[in-house]
């Protein structure tokens, strides 16, 4: 548990670092975000990285490539499927 939770700290890292730096050479600006939204964007990505190391840590790499595509195929035919069954 301990890799998957040193792995989510440095990509959390190493994101604010490039944010930083691309703020501080005029690549980005700073936007004003609330703090809830920020807060709920925050819980939802640790815990998705966080899920995602600790199966990289659990699992083959293999299975979890093949994992990884088949969920993300999956995600994108979501609105398509729920739009048919909705709309």
């Amino acid at each position: 548990m301990r890799a998957a939770t040193t792995l989510t700290g440095f990509h959390f890292t190493v994101t604010a670092l490039v944010g930083w730096i691309s703020n501080a050479t005029g690549y980005s600006v700073s936007k004003h975000v609330p703090l809830w939204e920020l807060v709920w964007f925050s819980l939802v990505a640790n815990t998705s990285i966080t899920g995602m190391n600790l199966s990289l840590m659990l699992n083959s790499v293999g299975f979890y490539q093949v994992h990884l595509a088949l969920t993300v195929a999956a995600g994108r035919r979501r609105p398509f499927v729920l739009g048919c069954l909705c709309g």
